[in-house]
């Protein structure tokens, strides 16, 4: 194809043009020519050229009907809202339109709200209520849809624990039976062990016993027995002493009975009678040696025979009865007979066993012999320590005090020795009254103590 430039178009002679449209005629393309701003307007044969290669517009048919193209006007009407009031039937349900949230029903149930034309997917739901869900048409203004949640759901049931089986209970031990009580009872190590309840359990079943041979003599005495020493632990002696004597009735040769009958003597005063039992028993039933030994130290102590109660203390721990009590025992003796060391022994080995105001006395008494007043001062002011209630505690300790001329200190233990005991019972509160004073004259004086005078009177002497 050749194209003509603005210039050359000009220069075409009329001849050229009809030839140009010779060819169209005939199919040929026609000379091009490049437009330009200061193109010179087209004749009339260029522009008929024109028209007859240019295509015509088809026109859009739909359906036999020409579509004609949307107008702004048209388009604008489906954007249109038109309000809308959902109803529920409890208040507070959300509100989902297709499945965006547009708010929830006030207390009267209600929402209103501006929906486009058209249809919708409406949802409630509310805490407690099945969701529910459905269609709403919206083609016109102040639409009315009601959705209703229906009744509120069941409670969610909790699932129920598995109940595990209850362990079946431990079989409880048998009963002990009498036999193993009164070895238990004739033991030094275990005699303290047997209580009340042992006894009891021993008549419940000799008295079964009995039912089924009534002529039985030793279950007979063992009935009495157990009845006799039950009795003593509930200190009613005077039937305690009966029953043991009944049991001796029906088997004169039981040591055990004569053990348990020494013992009430012994509790009711009679230290004699009760040393003759304790001796019959060793007799007649070896296996209460260690026990009626010791019953026969403390007949003999009540007696005042406190040498020969300490023999057969030792005999008694020879035999294997080993307690604090027993160590207590001695020691009281040979405080009574002024064996101050032994004593101490004694007492020392039972220290930590009976850590008891009472022991700690003992010893400071001991100490303040052997003239150790720093181990007494320390014994008594740990009994008064372990019982801050005990005049006697306070009553020594004021003694050593003053003794070593620490009359403040004195004055003020014996005060409180005096207030604990108000009756005497303990206390001589007539001449500890005198001493408090004394001390407390000489406290405000703090001149001259008793020893330094004592000292004095000897040089004048010589």
């Amino acid at each position: 194809m050749i194209t003509l430039g603005r210039g050359e178009l000009s220069l075409l002679s009329k001849p050229a043009r009809i030839v140009s449209a010779l060819a169209l005629c005939l199919g040929l393309a026609p000379f091009q020519t490049t437009a330009t701003a200061s193109q010179a307007p087209k004749s009339k044969i260029d522009q008929e050229l024109e028209k007859k290669n240019t295509p015509a517009k088809k026109t859009e048919v739909n359906k036999g009907r020409t579509r004609a193209p949307r107008s702004a006007s048209s388009s604008s009407k489906s954007d249109v809202q038109f309000s809308v009031t959902i109803i529920s039937d409890v208040p507070g349900a959300e509100i989902y339109v297709d499945d965006t949230w547009v708010g929830t029903t006030d207390g009267s149930k209600k929402l209103t709200t501006r929906l486009k034309k058209g249809q919708h997917k409406i949802t409630a739901s509310r805490k407690g209520y099945e969701t529910q869900a459905g269609t709403i048409s919206v083609f016109s203004n102040e639409v009315t849809h009601s959705i209703s949640l229906g009744k509120p759901l069941a409670p969610p049931v909790e699932p129920i624990a598995k109940a595990e089986p209850t362990p079946a209970p431990a079989p409880s031990p048998p009963p002990p039976s009498p036999d193993d009580i009164i070895k238990r009872f004739i033991s030094p190590k275990e005699a303290s062990t047997v209580s009340a309840d042992d006894w009891k359990e021993v008549i419940a079943q000799s008295e079964r016993a009995l039912r089924a041979e009534p002529t039985n003599p030793q279950l007979s005495a063992r009935l009495h027995l157990a009845r006799g020493q039950l009795a003593y632990v509930k200190k009613n002696y005077a039937e305690s002493l009966s029953e043991f004597n009944r049991a001796i009735e029906v088997m004169p040769l039981s040591g055990i009975a004569y053990y348990g009958l020494g013992n009430a003597y012994l509790a009711t005063n009679q230290p004699v009678e009760a040393h003759k039992s304790y001796q019959r028993a060793i007799e007649l039933t070896p296996e209460v040696s260690a026990v009626a030994l010791k019953g026969v130290g403390d007949s003999l102590s009540t007696l005042e025979k406190r040498s020969e109660a300490n023999s057969s203390y030792m005999r008694a721990r020879e035999a294997g009865y080993l307690s604090p009590e027993l160590n207590k025992s001695i020691a009281l003796n040979l405080i009574q007979e002024k064996n101050w060391p032994k004593a101490l022994t004694e007492l020392r080995a039972m220290e930590n066993a009976d850590a008891s105001a009472e022991i700690q006395l003992y010893m400071g008494e001991c100490y303040e012999n052997l003239k150790r007043p720093l181990s007494a001062y320390r014994a008594y002011a740990a009994a008064a320590r372990l019982d801050s209630n005990s005049p006697a505690a306070f009553s020594r300790l004021g003694d050593l005090l003053f003794e070593n001329n620490e009359f403040s200190e004195a004055k003020e233990a014996y005060e409180r020795a005096l207030a604990l005991d108000i009756t005497g019972a303990v206390i001589n509160r007539a001449l500890l009254r005198k001493q408090a004073d004394r001390a407390a004259q000489l406290a405000k004086q703090g001149t001259e103590f008793p020893t330094q005078k004592k000292k004095k009177k000897k040089e004048e002497g010589k």
